[in-house]
């Protein structure tokens, strides 16, 4: 039953993620539109890979699968950040709106905004980009029924959910440490493998 719960799940993961993509292919869809659709798909993207994480001591081609769609994340890693720097800066705003004056970002936030519809421009329309990630998708659905997977009990899957929260907890001492950005960055990482794998698993 675990098994087939699983398998559930990668596929509604996976039809997601292709329909997620397929969106913003249409011509009047704006670059806004499309750079929240990415931020969908990198989140779907995510989700899947701590799925897989879940199950790697009981399927061969865990390693292949995983940079399978770290990869198509990848794909659209530079828009996502664009969009992340924006988020920051109306967060800082946001934070401090009573000291700073309404325009005191606007020159740069609206270069900023630029810089994000040219990426979005280049990188999603012009080369296509969505339109290859959602057949990719669709190949890769053609084939995940096909996975072998053997999984009778909640013990099967334990010793992936205690590694990634061992991982998670060396993670958190080296930042606590440090202090450092890169060291946070990496705990924050494993703590959303540890969330999606307890996502699943409820």
């Amino acid at each position: 039953l675990l098994a087939v719960v699983f398998m559930v799940s990668l596929v509604f993961s996976l039809y997601r993620s292709r329909s997620t993509s397929s969106r913003c292919l249409s011509s009047t869809a704006s670059y806004v539109y499309t750079c929240e659709v990415v931020h969908e798909l990198r989140k779907t993207f995510k989700k899947f890979r701590g799925s897989l994480r879940l199950v790697r001591d009981h399927i061969d081609l865990y390693k292949e699968e995983n940079i399978f769609f770290r990869d198509e994340g990848r794909r659209v890693s530079d828009v996502r950040d664009a969009t992340s720097i924006i988020e920051v800066l109306d967060d800082l705003y946001d934070h401090h709106d009573a000291q700073l004056y309404k325009s005191t970002f606007n020159t740069f936030r609206n270069f900023l905004l630029a810089r994000r519809a040219q990426m979005a421009s280049d990188q999603l329309k012009d080369k296509d980009v969505l339109k290859l990630i959602g057949e990719r998708l669709s190949a890769k659905c053609d084939k995940i029924d096909s996975w072998p997977l053997d999984i009778q009990s909640f013990e099967d899957l334990s010793p992936s959910v205690k590694r990634v929260y061992k991982r998670g907890l060396k993670a958190y001492l080296q930042a606590k440490d440090s202090g450092k950005t890169e060291e946070f960055h990496e705990w924050r990482k494993r703590v959303k493998s540890l969330c999606y794998e307890r996502y699943l698993l409820n």
